[in-house]
């Protein structure tokens, strides 16, 4: 990896279209760009979702290969981590796995900021367990009861299986977290403003993707979720189960590549947001990430380009 990139620390639904290029535009007001230090130097800062790890570095080293004048620094944690520091001016770009929640565009009013929204690549969240348990599948309303902690016991999904269910999760500033809590433990029935049920009490929390993958490898009876790019390369530690709609709907559906933009269920835009008098170097990586060779470096690395 290029000496300029930082090390890495530990850290919708449906079809997506021409809204990757939607401009989130909260307040007339916007700070003197003179005097915001993230211009004293065309050097580009990325902070941000722990999801697009592999994407950020990749995107990082092919645009410095091609601008020798301007280096990359990818700072990788998770989505609430990037859009604080985007918010604090202290990152050009705030990567994300999740849009914006109400308290940040709140704030994004309160600073009198303009930030800009681009849809970078899709994903799907795959929900996974171990290997050696004999389960499938699962329907959405089973996943909500699991996960919510209703539903405890292996035997009440299905009677050949036994043992107390381990549910993992990701930190709450994970914007996967995030993103699989809003859609998968809240039922279509509940009105829109009704907000989604909290994860079980006891469920076990953690920092990193690459820990959530450990903890289910190594317990038989844990299930979690990850971003479908980590399940994708980890079959050999986890399997992902097939969703459907209801226990009554026919088929249940892997998450794949061609699934993300057809008929999975859990499958999401991943972004890049950054201020709209953003510095040239910063808006050049941006659409870099969005040419087709930025999108073939999506393609290569188990996320779903965009059209």
């Amino acid at each position: 990896m290029n000496s300029r990139l930082t090390r890495r620390r530990v850290n919708t639904l449906g079809v997506l279209t021409a809204a990757a290029a939607a401009l989130l535009s909260l307040n007339a007001c916007s700070k003197d760009t003179n005097s915001d230090p993230r211009n004293l130097t065309p050097m580009v800062s990325i902070e941000g979702s722990d999801t697009m790890s592999v994407l950020l570095n990749k995107w990082a080293t092919a645009f410095m290969k091609d601008n020798h004048d301007i280096p990359v620094s990818v700072t990788v944690a998770d989505s609430g981590a990037g859009l604080k520091a985007l918010l604090d001016r202290r990152t050009d770009i705030a990567a994300s796995s999740r849009d914006l929640t109400n308290e940040e565009n709140e704030t994004v009013h309160s600073k009198g900021m303009h930030l800009v929204r681009r849809i970078v690549a899709l994903d799907s969240i795959a929900v996974i367990v171990n290997p050696q348990l004999e389960l499938s599948e699962i329907a959405l309303p089973e996943l909500r009861k699991v996960f919510a902690g209703t539903i405890s016991d292996w035997s009440q999904l299905d009677s050949k299986l036994k043992g107390d269910i381990v549910v993992c999760v990701r930190e709450p500033e994970s914007g996967t977290s995030n993103y699989f809590r809003e859609h998968a433990l809240k039922s279509p029935k509940e009105p829109k403003d009704t907000p989604p049920t909290e994860y079980a009490k006891n469920a076990v929390i953690l920092n990193s993707n690459d820990a959530l993958i450990g903890a289910i490898a190594t317990n038989k009876s844990a299930i979690g979720f990850l971003p479908y790019s980590d399940a994708r390369g980890s079959t050999d530690k986890v399997k992902s189960l097939k969703v459907k709609l209801m226990a009554s709907s026919p088929d249940a559906v892997a998450p794949t590549l061609s699934a993300t933009t057809d008929d999975y269920s859990l499958s999401r835009p991943l972004y890049m947001f950054f201020d709209s008098k953003a510095k040239p170097s910063t808006k050049k990586f941006v659409d870099f990430c969005l040419s087709d060779k930025g999108q073939a470096i999506v393609k290569e690395h188990g996320f779903v380009k965009l059209k």
